[in-house]
């Protein structure tokens, strides 16, 4: 940790580009933090802990060698918009009783509990905020308010400052705020979701004591400290999975058979099915060159094969149609999608697969985790998960680190917050060298102008899912 006495010795250059570096080391850890979800390892959170505290002294020292130049935040809350930044550190309250550390909060219900925080008038008002905490409950904690430039910020803020602290009766601070804001919105829709939140949350959060005098030679090892998964995320994972399909495509070129290639598909509705443009087309490099009679015979011939998470296993379907782009027009189209209508089967029904549901609006930071199931290569179903980077160059598509293949072309984008599909997987960025994909609620928008009849039928069916 930094010594606040040695800062004094460098010049404010250096001091400048120190804090430059830390600021960027913060943002690295934070992003691992969020990476490692409900097992963070201790030396990120140490690490985290020790850079703020770096970042905050250098900071005082800018402020003390030119306060109008290097102004500090605010260090009253009496602002209405901002509150003190201080690093969070471990709880001054103290308990004789010994207590197993909480997990980190998984992804999805710290995204619910910050879209309910936002919907409060608290998370934008400082005065509004500590009266909050006048509660007997959160009183002493009043001077634990983080600084916020904006509602979503505090919300962040609030969550990650108290999730890990306790008062003295050795009570989570987080359920605490928690309930004190479903008393304040007791007469409300959202004071109920602030109820089921905290019942949800507490059995992450709430202590678990165990006896410090009983003898430990029968505890369970794991000296390496390996996160452990839990249950729900794969129960998620295999319901999504069910609606994705290698798709196998044949090759036709002036009515001449081509070796084959494959990509990946998904149901967006009972009977329909997504996909790339240059999946379905097969050709699409050569769109100019290849007969609509080609791209008619190999719709007719692609296989869709659900299941295929083992060797050797795999349920097919055939193709009606392809609905969008048309036979006769894909060479027009100009973003990479294709619409197909899929032939049931009485033995195995596409209403049992069900279908994946869609974000047309989602809130994407750099933090997003934006997994993928695929078909890498034509190989079995896997899963590949990175974070989201930025909008694209290309219009109406987003960036990401997510690792895929050749073969992972079609396959849908999921906000791991939620586990609905936010964008569909096109291919590789040249220029930026990331992964690209185009955001669904463009793909929607383009159906709609085009072909209001399908656009209507997939919302329709998005409409049925919860």
């Amino acid at each position: 940790m930094s010594d606040p006495n040695s800062l004094k010795y460098n010049s404010d250059t250096n001091l400048e580009e120190l804090l430059s570096i830390h600021k960027r080391n913060f943002e690295i850890n934070s992003k691992k933090k969020e990476a490692f979800g409900l097992h963070v390892p201790e030396y990120v959170e140490n690490s985290i802990t020790d850079t703020l505290k770096k970042i905050h002294d250098i900071e005082r020292e800018l402020h003390r060698r030119n306060p109008t130049k290097y102004p500090l935040p605010k260090e009253s809350v009496d602002d209405e918009n901002l509150v003190t930044r201080t690093p969070s550190t471990p709880s001054d309250h103290n308990s004789s009783a010994t207590f197993i550390n909480p997990p980190s909060i998984p992804t999805d219900r710290k995204n619910q509990l910050r879209y309910l925080l936002l919907d409060t008038d608290e998370t934008s008002s400082a005065r509004k905020l500590r009266t909050l905490f006048n509660t007997p409950e959160l009183a002493s904690f009043r001077d634990k308010i983080p600084v916020a430039d904006d509602a979503g910020e505090m919300a962040d803020l609030l969550i990650d400052r108290f999730y890990n602290r306790r008062d003295t009766q050795s009570r989570n601070v987080l359920i605490l705020l928690i309930d004190a804001f479903a008393n304040q919105y007791k007469n409300e829709d959202i004071g109920k979701q602030f109820v089921a939140i905290r019942n949800d949350l507490a059995l992450f959060l709430e202590p678990r004591p165990f006896d410090t005098q009983a003898t430990f030679d029968k505890q369970e090892a794991n000296p390496n400290k390996l996160p452990m998964q839990y249950f729900g995320e794969i129960e998620k994972i295999y319901k999504a999975g069910q609606a994705i399909a290698r798709a196998d495509v044949p090759r036709y070129l002036k009515g001449e058979s081509r070796p084959g290639t494959n990509g990946t598909a998904w149901l967006i509705a009972p009977h329909l099915a997504i996909t790339c443009r240059h999946v379905a087309i097969a050709f699409d490099t050569m769109i100019n060159i290849i007969q609509p009679s080609d791209v008619e015979q190999q719709i007719a011939e692609m296989i869709l094969r659900f299941d295929y998470s083992q060797v050797a296993n795999g349920v097919e379907y055939r193709i009606e149609s392809m609905l969008y782009p048309t036979i006769d027009t894909y060479f027009q189209h100009k973003l990479d999608y294709a619409v197909l209508r899929v032939q049931d089967r009485s033995d195995f029904p596409l209403q049992q697969r069900g279908f994946l549901k869609l974000e047309l609006e989602p809130a994407l930071t750099p933090q997003t985790l934006l997994p993928i199931i695929q078909h890498p290569l034509g190989q079995i179903k896997q899963i590949g998960s990175d974070v989201y980077v930025d909008r694209s160059p290309n219009e109406g598509r987003i960036l990401y680190r997510t690792p895929t293949e050749p073969g992972t072309s079609g396959s849908p984008v999921f906000n791991q917050a939620n586990w609905q599909v936010v964008a569909l997987h096109n291919g590789e960025n040249g220029v930026r060298i990331l992964n690209e994909g185009t955001l669904l609620s463009v793909i929607l928008e383009d159906l709609k102008q085009n072909l209001p009849e399908l656009h209507a039928e997939i919302m329709q069916a998005q409409a049925t899912l919860k």
